[in-house]
Parts: C-alpha cells; sequence; structure tokens
C-alpha cells in the first residue's frame, strides 16, 4: 500500500541506458567542447497507483528513482584533454541536477489515468516521516593538498544526499579530524529503498574538489541503529 494506504502495484528495473549524442557547448574565451556520450545506470520504479475496481484498473502512473542514478559522460573537444576538471564538473553537475529535478525523489513522473485521480496528489504525495542527522565529524582524513615540501592538511567539507534533497557543511580550514556539529532535517518517502549519501570532500578554490571519503547508507538501517541507541522506534530521526 502506498503513503495513502491505497493498493499498488510496484515495479522496479535496474536501468543501464546509454545513448550516442552530439550535444555541443561554448565557453567564451575557453573554445568549444562537446558531449559525445551519455550513460544512465540505477534502479528506476514504476508505481501504479490507484488501483480501481472499474477500467482502466489502474488509476495513476507514477515513476521514479528513489536515489539519485550514476551518470558518466564522454566529452570531446577541449573537455576531453584532463586539465578542465572545474568546467566538466559544472557540467556534470547541471545534468546531476537537471536529473534529479525531474525524477528523482521527491520528484517523480506523474500522470492520471482515470478523471478521478488528482494529478496533484500523484506527482505531490506526502512523505512517510523526517530523518535528522546530525553531523558530528570524522577522523583519520588525507591530506589532499600539497605545500612546497610538505602536507598540507585537508579543507574537508560533507555533502549529504537524500534523493534531491542536499546538504553542504560549512568547510573546516587546515584540518585532518574536522568536527563540524551540523544538523539537517531530510524528508523520507521510502526507507526501505531510499539511501543517504555522504561525500567528504577537500575543498579547493580553483580546481575540483578531491573526494577523501564517503559512505551510503539505506534510511531504514538507520532508524534501526537509533531505536537501539536510544529505545525508540519509527520514523523519529537517526
Amino acid at each position: 500500500r502506498d503513503s495513502e494506504n491505497s493498493e499498488m502495484i510496484l515495479l522496479h528495473f535496474d536501468l543501464d541506458w546509454q545513448a550516442n549524442c552530439d550535444i555541443q557547448l561554448k565557453i567564451q574565451y575557453v573554445g568549444g567542447f562537446g558531449i559525445k556520450e551519455l550513460c544512465l545506470s540505477g534502479r528506476f520504479t514504476v508505481l501504479l497507483s490507484p488501483l480501481l475496481s472499474k477500467s482502466p484498473i489502474v488509476g495513476g502512473v507514477q515513476a521514479f528513482f528513489h536515489n539519485a542514478p550514476q551518470v558518466s559522460m564522454d566529452f570531446s573537444g577541449l573537455a576531453n584533454v584532463a586539465d578542465l576538471p572545474v568546467i566538466t564538473g559544472i557540467v556534470r553537475k547541471v545534468v546531476d541536477s537537471s536529473i534529479a529535478a525531474i525524477c528523482v525523489l521527491p520528484n517523480r513522473i506523474a500522470f492520471p489515468m482515470d478523471e478521478s485521480v488528482d494529478c496533484k496528489a500523484l506527482r505531490f504525495p506526502p512523505p512517510l516521516g523526517v530523518l535528522r542527522l546530525r553531523l558530528v565529524g570524522c577522523e583519520g582524513l588525507w591530506s589532499a593538498d600539497w605545500g612546497l615540501f610538505t602536507e598540507d592538511p585537508s579543507d574537508p567539507f560533507c555533502l549529504v544526499t537524500l534523493g534531491d534533497q542536499q546538504f553542504k557543511t560549512k568547510v573546516i580550514m587546515d584540518d585532518n579530524n574536522p568536527t563540524w556539529d551540523q544538523e539537517v532535517d531530510l524528508l523520507v518517502h521510502d526507507p526501505e529503498q531510499q539511501e543517504v549519501r555522504m561525500k567528504v570532500y577537500d575543498w579547493d578554490r580553483l580546481t575540483s574538489h578531491d573526494l577523501l571519503a564517503f559512505i551510503d547508507l539505506r534510511v531504514a538501517d538507520l532508524f534501526d541503529t537509533a531505536a537501539m541507541a536510544t529505545g525508540s522506534g519509527g520514523l523519529t530521526g537517526a
């Protein structure tokens, strides 16, 4: 049953889509480049709900990714050279955010199959609850910055993603054992399928940020851990 307690049919597909394309971009004073191949992979879900006792049987269709899919691109022109990480990073971020805004929870592709079904209710169903995370810090990060003769400590920050929701901590300068001590509230639609993805980066002013550490945790597992620690259960936070 869905969040409205209606009967439903849930279909999961492991999607691996590759497309040859010819997307040309140009940046003033830099030159032109393009995207010649786009690849997308992830688990794609189709939800048929509500189920009706009359034709067409299915009242509405929703399609979405529980978690952001993996997107890879093959560049041509200037961006095919490894010395333009900032530009290619910007392009990747735009593509990722565009896909997420269309079909990564809480966003979804939805359309009614019967006039009795409200399209707005299909597109914007209420969440099941809220996950509250406190990002305390981490220890033992490696030094991604280099001085003239020595390694300089990293400047770490953490990027938290749940579906289309993102939260970025403050940057702690010159510290391989950073303490952020920040909280974030994230809406949860399916704790069994959704994952909290946390990535720690070394902040850089002129080049792309270096990945230092990452972890993916299923929301349901976070709730179970919180329940064991606090003696409570349900969608109360972690």
